[in-house]
């Protein structure tokens, strides 16, 4: 079997911690030799001596965000977040990361902050990192314009919403009186 690890999405495989390294390899001696007695008693022997063909497609470069997303099931967004962790994560806020003290999303808001801050978050634990990147969001929220408000209503405006209101009501009443006048109807 041979395994290519494609290039542009070696960044976002995480290393194996030694215990993660022996428990694989047990793993895999287990499923070895699961497969090995397997062989022997279904005539499978042929099928695993029988190489693989030299010809076999490689899978197409990833060339942009769009296509990494695809292959790793990610959004475009997750993969931006992702970028972003690791050009600019501390090393604690990265293994925050790793334990599920913090997801992607908000660790790419506290990976904005400076290194010492991030740790400080990361050092804090989960809260902490939640507070974090809550402060992040809110500091990166644009303020609505004073420009952008309203303008208050004129006299004359008033006066006619208020008409309006009048009208609207009168005319609700008489909708009613006509429903109730059917529903009676109906009954009789």
């Amino acid at each position: 079997m041979n395994i290519t690890v494609n290039e542009e999405l070696k960044a976002y495989i995480d290393l194996l911690t030694p215990d993660e390294h022996d428990a694989l390899e047990r793993s895999i001696l287990a499923e070895r030799h699961a497969h090995a007695i397997a062989a022997t008693t279904n005539n499978a022997n042929e099928a695993a001596s029988t190489p693989a063909p030299a010809n076999t497609p490689q899978p197409n470069p990833l060339k942009s965000r769009a296509d990494i997303a695809k292959a790793a099931r990610l959004s475009s967004t997750q993969v931006v977040q992702i970028e972003k962790i690791q050009k600019q994560a501390a090393p604690e806020l990265v293994a925050a990361i790793k334990a599920g003290a913090i997801s992607i999303n908000a660790a790419a808001a506290v990976a904005s902050l400076s290194t010492e801050e991030q740790k400080t978050a990361a050092l804090g634990g989960r809260d902490e990192l939640k507070q974090a990147a809550k402060r992040v969001r809110e500091v990166s929220r644009k303020p609505r314009p004073e420009n952008d408000k309203l303008p208050a209503p004129s006299p004359d405006d008033v006066q006619s919403l208020q008409e309006r209101v009048i009208a609207l009501t009168a005319e609700n009443q008489a909708l009613r009186a006509q429903v109730a006048e059917l529903q009676a109807h109906l009954t009789n």
